[in-house]
């Protein structure tokens, strides 16, 4: 067996086990699923250029070639692996983009597997068989094909990256245009250029496979390329919630959705007016409501009826930005098609039908005027997780006060046991008296879910402070209430020393557990009242409030003497130290929060470079 067939197994083998390695991290991502079927192209490519090179027949070798005709569609699962991982696949063209890409790559495999005229004949060199390539127009019009994808991919990373202002996405777009760099520029030269001027040499696209998947699958366990996000995480639960959770723009147009209505596709449902999916006699209300929400900032609850009558009921939540500009919202919608039947036949008959009560999944109270409990359904039992007996003549008089609305109450059913509860009070009568109905309904996991929402969108997971999207948030209103009150601040940009050499000696997770250390040190230097954040991997910022210079200095020295401290007494396998910048904000000299942060960042560089430069 020669060199050259070894080298073609054993990169389709590695690529194989090694692409199935990274898969297996978060087979859910979609970027995951499309890089390890790229890396199956790859390795079956490296596995028939095996089979030629190690075969002494020409028809074998000529059928191995043949069954080659799937690389068309490599470069076309590269081009989409970067297009969904820079968002520029969008919904409205998904369909029209992933069509031009792989019906060429139809094309070309069909012609590839049917006809000569891109193989062209096969020779054999010391190396083992090859092909010649044809001189007709469609190799020719493939091999610029071929090329131009990959290229297409790296222009698109490039672009991306000179717009990201994330750390983390720079580094992740800088190994995917490395990584597809090695294919692209050994394959098109030595399988595409090459045989157009008749220049034989051994094929290196394989090899170039295999330094590409290599180079981005390191990446994507050294930083974490294509982990679940918080947006996926939240994804996850919103899909396996009981309600319709729907985010709509101030038109009302509909940009997400948990899952779909009966008789309806995803594709008919995003992109499409919300009001169209309500009875039409709810269509004035419901433009009142969002015009309500849109301005005043504040959540509504109402109830209606869909397109095919069930009735629910739907809390529209505003979505501010960091700027405290409503731009879309939150529509977490309920079916209460059962509840409100079961309201209206006991409002019309007095309770008459009370075995329905006793099976409603919503809890049922009855109260007399003044607000005392006369009669609790099971469910009510079960969710105050009290008897009936434990609870009638209780006196409940938050119910009464939002009659005929929805209402939102905290129950506390112990001293460590607090639920969130949707009430809706209707007034009946009861034993010939002025009585009112209250229905119940769990929402502690809906309310959770928004402030998880809230939560993702502004703390690190890890350290619990601040995300950059939040710091960001908070610098802006800081540098607002300066210029106003003509008050100066500073503000600390911290790097964490050495964290690649934890991570790289010690593992990850220890170097996880450094992170939240220095984390729990600055919250011991700090107030409460100061705002502290993780705004990178391994980089931190902070801006006291309503601290001046003098300030600024015993800081970084209470901080030192902290780390020191912690270093002396840790029984950890690692030792702390960070690099910290300052930068002063004067109102007379104003300039914006990346500009801030860039002269502390400047500030910083020059103290880690007086580190080295001493040995510390």
């Amino acid at each position: 067996m020669s060199v050259y067939a070894i080298i073609s197994i054993t990169t389709s083998i590695t690529i194989a086990f090694w692409s199935g390695f990274i898969y297996s991290k978060n087979p859910k991502s979609k970027v995951n699923i499309l890089f390890f079927l790229l890396s199956l192209t790859f390795a079956y490519w490296s596995f028939t250029e095996f089979v030629t090179r190690y075969t002494d027949s020409a028809d074998t070798a000529y059928l191995w070639l043949k069954l080659n005709f799937q690389w068309s569609f490599s470069a076309a699962l590269l081009l989409h692996l970067v297009l969904v991982f820079t968002d520029n696949l969008r919904k409205k063209y998904r369909l029209y983009i992933v069509t031009a890409m792989y019906l060429p790559a139809l094309f070309f495999s069909i012609i590839d597997i049917s006809t000569d005229y891109i193989l062209g004949k096969v020779v054999k060199h010391i190396w083992g068989w090859t092909y010649t390539g044809s001189d007709s127009f469609l190799f020719y019009l493939a091999t610029i094909w071929a090329v131009i994808l990959p290229l297409l991919a790296i222009i698109i990373c490039i672009q991306k990256y000179r717009r990201s202002k994330s750390i983390k996405m720079k580094k992740q777009l800088g190994f995917l245009i490395v990584g597809s760099c090695f294919p692209l520029l050994l394959g098109s030269i030595t399988d595409g250029i090459f045989p157009i001027f008749h220049i034989v040499t051994p094929g290196l696209t394989s090899v170039g496979f295999f330094f590409g998947i290599f180079f981005i699958g390191y990446a994507v366990l050294k930083h974490g390329l294509f982990d679940i996000t918080p947006e996926e995480k939240l994804d996850i639960i919103m899909k396996y919630s009981p309600d319709i959770i729907v985010t709509i723009d101030r038109d009302a147009t509909i940009k997400y959705i948990n899952k779909v209505p009966a008789g309806y596709g995803y594709d008919d449902v995003c992109g499409k007016k919300a009001v169209e999916f309500l009875h039409k006699s709810y269509h004035k209300s419901f433009d009142q409501i969002l015009h309500k929400v849109f301005t005043s900032g504040e959540s509504s609850i109402f109830e209606h009826q869909s397109r095919v009558d069930n009735w629910r009921m739907s809390r529209v939540i505003p979505l501010s930005t960091g700027k405290n500009h409503i731009e879309s919202a939150m529509i977490i919608s309920t079916d209460i098609t059962e509840m409100r039947q079961m309201q209206l036949s006991l409002i019309e008959s007095e309770l008459q039908y009370r075995d329905l009560i006793e099976q409603l999944a919503e809890g049922i109270l009855i109260l007399d005027d003044e607000g005392h409990i006369q009669y609790v359904n099971p469910t009510a039992e079960q969710i105050f997780q009290k008897t009936a007996a434990q609870l009638t003549g209780c006196l409940q008089k938050d119910f009464l006060k939002s009659i005929d609305e929805k209402a939102e109450i905290e129950i506390t059913r112990s001293a460590k046991d607090t639920i969130i509860v949707e009430s809706q009070t209707v007034k009946i009568t009861w034993q010939n008296k002025t009585a009112y109905l209250v229905s119940l309904r769990d929402t502690t996991q809906t309310v959770a879910l928004r402030e998880k929402l809230k939560r993702l969108s502004f703390y690190d997971e890890l350290t619990d402070l601040y995300n950059r999207r939040g710091f960001f948030d908070m610098l802006e209103r800081q540098i607002k209430l300066s210029n106003r009150k003509g008050t100066k601040f500073f503000l600390l940009f911290a790097d964490f020393d050495g964290l690649k050499e934890i991570n790289d000696s010690l593992g990850h997770v220890t170097g996880d557990k450094a992170l939240i250390d220095f984390a729990l040190i600055l919250k011991g230097c700090f107030r409460e009242s100061d705002i502290i954040a993780r705004i990178g991997g391994d980089e931190f910022s902070v801006f006291p409030i309503d601290a001046d210079k003098k300030a600024c200095e015993l800081l970084l020295k209470r901080i030192d003497r902290t780390i020191t401290a912690f270093n002396n007494k840790s029984k950890q396998s690692y030792r702390l130290s960070v690099s910290i910048g300052t930068a002063f904000y004067d109102p007379a000299q104003p300039c914006s929060p990346d500009d801030l942060l860039s002269r502390a960042d400047a500030e910083m560089y020059k103290v880690k470079r007086m580190k080295k430069n001493n040995n510390i």
